[in-house]
Order: structure tokens, then sequence, then C-alpha cells
């Protein structure tokens, strides 16, 4: 693994999941550029090493008014609190993904991948990747600093709750995705089997039907000998 991950494996793959969404890892779960811009910018510890001195240092300011277990006790309720929020959102970010996956949603220009991406913010081009992003940069983030903060009411309704809705939204905003998607699909069949049948009744007719890739002169053929035949029916 390129990054410190947790010893539970869900958690470790719900990880995976976010970071493929920030475009940190790819699809594959390959490192990316973006890798090097997060080492530069020092905005996340990269090994345990770092993460565990900032822990103790954290502990240790704790241990200016509470006891040293009762602060590592409470961190590690923080370490909970953020594994249920990636869980929530890893099922988030995996429904829009898997939009992608079945056509339903078609790659943006912009995009490296067909998969979502967080960091577009509010430019994100369909409401379901509107309401991943407001997830996971303001109720996931009200969730954990709530939790850190000691303010369970503010982390519970600010947070969690609103993550809750999120997932409960985007499910629904996929499932009515899929419906819409299933439909113009059916339509677009039913149309093209219609074409066919025309084809086939103008060819009973006798008349001449042009090729996949008709000449000028050939189609003005075709539709001449349609709509003579189709006068000859109204006056009929």
């Amino acid at each position: 693994m390129w990054l410190p991950m947790p010893e539970d494996k869900d958690w470790t793959a719900d990880r995976v999941t976010a970071l493929q969404a920030l475009g940190v890892l790819d699809p594959s779960g390959q490192p990316t550029k973006l890798l090097e811009l997060v080492k530069a910018a020092d905005v996340a510890r990269l090994d345990q090493t770092s993460w565990q001195a900032e822990r103790d240092r954290m502990v240790k300011a704790c241990n200016q008014w509470h006891s040293v277990n009762f602060a590592k006790e409470q961190l590690q309720h923080g370490d909970g609190m953020i594994k249920n929020a990636d869980h929530l959102m890893a099922h988030a970010i995996r429904e829009v993904a898997r939009l992608y996956k079945d056509g339903v949603l078609a790659k943006p220009a912009s995009y490296a991948y067909a998969f979502p991406n967080l960091l577009t913010f509010h430019d994100a081009p369909t409401v379901v990747e509107q309401k991943l992003f407001v997830m996971f940069l303001e109720h996931r983030m009200r969730t954990f600093q709530g939790t850190f903060h000691a303010s369970p009411d503010y982390a519970l309704w600010y947070g969690w709750s609103e993550m809750q809705r999120d997932l409960t939204e985007i499910r629904e905003l996929s499932a009515r995705m899929r419906r819409e998607h299933a439909r113009e699909a059916a339509g677009n069949k039913i149309e093209k089997i219609g074409s066919r049948s025309e084809v086939a009744r103008l060819r009973r007719s006798n008349h001449v039907v042009p090729s996949s890739q008709p000449s000028w002169a050939g189609l003005v053929s075709f539709a001449s000998a349609a709509l003579k035949e189709t006068s000859d029916e109204r006056v009929a």
C-alpha cells in the first residue's frame, strides 16, 4: 500500500475509495501525480511514524488538563467516528462510481477517469456529484471535528445525521437516474426497431434502400420514392 492504512481491512478499503475520489489514487489503486502535491504541501501524514508523532503531541497537550488514559480514550473515540464516517462516504462514492461504470453517467472531458471527482467542488457536472462533494467536504468534516472537539451534539446533528441523509438522497438520485437511463435506452431501441421495420416495408415495395454509407444521389432517390408512395396512399 502506498499510504499508511488501518489494520481493519474494511476501513482500509473505504479509505482507498475516498483517495480514489480525491484523485490521489487512480481507479486501480495506484498513486497519481496528485500524491506528490500532497507530500509537498505536507497536508497529510504519509507514514506511521509521522502520524504517531502527531498523536503523541496531541496526547501531551491534553495531559495538561486530563490523564493520559482519558486523552487516549477520547482520541480513540474520534478514530472510531472517522471510521464510521469513512464507511458512509465510501458507500456514497461507490454508488456514483457504479453510475459511471454502467454508462448511466458519461465521463466529463475534464475528468481523468470515469470516476467521481470530489475536487470539482461546486463545479461537479451532476446533481448527484454535487451532493457527494457536500457530504465529504462539509458534513464529514463536521462529523469528525465535532467529535474531536468534544461536541457530540454538533457531531451528530450537523455531521453524522447529515451524512446519513446525504447517502439516502444519493441512492435515491442514483435509482432515478438509472430508471431514466433505462427508459431512454428502451426508447432508442424501439425507434431503431421501427426504422428497421420501415426499411423492410420499403424493400417489400421494391424501393431501393440506401446502404449504411449512402451517396447523396441514393438518399435523394430513396426519399423521393418514399414520399411518392406516401402520396399515393393518401390519394387511394
